[in-house]
This record gives C-alpha cells, sequence and structure tokens, in this order.
C-alpha cells in the first residue's frame, strides 16, 4: 500500500433519499436541485454524466416528460450537471423568478411571527435568488432590522449595526435570550423571600 493511499482513504458512499420533482412551484425546484447536488456528493458520484443520469432518475410528471423528451430527441442534449440544471431552470422557473423573489424579501416583516419564523422565512427567499450579486449583504442586514418589530433586539442591532446577515440573526437572538431569561427570573422570584423579620 503506497503513502499516498493509506494518507487519503476513500470516502464511504451515503445514500440521501431526494424526493421528486413534478414541474410545478419555483421554489421546489430549487431546492430540489440542492437536494440532488447534495445526494449525488453523497453517493461520490463525481462523473458529470452520471450525475446527469442521477438527477434525470428524480422527476416525475412534467419534468419528467421534459427531461426525457429532450435526450430521446438528441442523446447528448446536456453537455454536463450544470447545463443539465440551467436548461431546467429556463422550462421551469417562472420569470422573472429573482424579481420576485427579491422583492418579497426587501417587504418583509416580522409582524406576529417570532424572530426565528421571521428568520427562516428571510433565508427560504434568499436561497430562492439566483443571482445572489442583486441581493448583497449589506441589503441583507438593512431589510432584516428594518422588518423587526420594535422590541430590545432590534435596539441592540441599531446599537451594533452587524455586518453580515448571520451575525444579525445570532445578536438578535441572544437579546431575545436575554428579555425571555429576566423575564422568567422576574416570575420566578417569591415575594416572601424578600420579607426580613
Amino acid at each position: 500500500m503506497s503513502a499516498q493511499t493509506a494518507s487519503k482513504p476513500k470516502q464511504r458512499a451515503v445514500k440521501l433519499e431526494v424526493p421528486k420533482y413534478g414541474g410545478l412551484a419555483s421554489h421546489q425546484l430549487l431546492r430540489w436541485i440542492k437536494q440532488v447536488s447534495r445526494a449525488a456528493d453523497a453517493l461520490n458520484i463525481d462523473d458529470d454524466e452520471i450525475r446527469v443520469f442521477f438527477a434525470m432518475s428524480h422527476p416525475t410528471g412534467r419534468a419528467d416528460d421534459w427531461a426525457w423528451g429532450l435526450t430521446c430527441e438528441d442523446g447528448y442534449a446536456f453537455a454536463n450537471f450544470d447545463d443539465f440544471i440551467e436548461q431546467l431552470k429556463a422550462a421551469f422557473l417562472q420569470a422573472n423568478s429573482d424579481f420576485r423573489y427579491r422583492g418579497e424579501y426587501l417587504s418583509a416583516r416580522q409582524d406576529k411571527r417570532s424572530i426565528r419564523e421571521y428568520v427562516h422565512d428571510l433565508r427560504f427567499l434568499a436561497s430562492c435568488v439566483t443571482q445572489k450579486s442583486s441581493l448583497p449583504e449589506e441589503t441583507k442586514v438593512t431589510i432584516f432590522m428594518n422588518g423587526l418589530n420594535d422590541s430590545a433586539a432590534r435596539t441592540q442591532l441599531f446599537r451594533t449595526y452587524p455586518s453580515t446577515f448571520e451575525d444579525a440573526v445570532r445578536t438578535a437572538l441572544a437579546e431575545e435570550f436575554s428579555v425571555l431569561q429576566s423575564r422568567t427570573t422576574t416570575k420566578t422570584l417569591d415575594p416572601h423571600d424578600m420579607e426580613v423579620s
């Protein structure tokens, strides 16, 4: 056994379940693409042609008809995995989907949701924007801060003004936790403990 072989053990392949994509909602397409890519990585599929075949085994309905229709016409309809993904997006992603998701992101508000639910929605909308440069980090931070309800978390964010979205989320959640802890501590104090005889 050579030194190279001994130092680099072969990774064990792991099979991940990937749901079928039927050609409907565009946000499901973007999630499905990420799931298929991760599942192919977990199975150690490095060859582009095999990655395409692996991905083509997971659509159903319209998406399945589309993929196999193209390969029946031209056996080399997809030059590589990236080409397959781009053609899939062109066929099934809504027109102006980046504009729509970016617009939803820019108008997002916490309203009656918890900070965690608000953050979850913002992360989801940001993941649906395919052109990442159109939603810079500074914009994400500003929208998150402005969309928060008036609270100690929002006040703390405006004091510190974090540079990244994830830093802003950590700060807001830490402040929310501190406020909840202080309320819990106040409620559990027994007034009789304070009496001095």
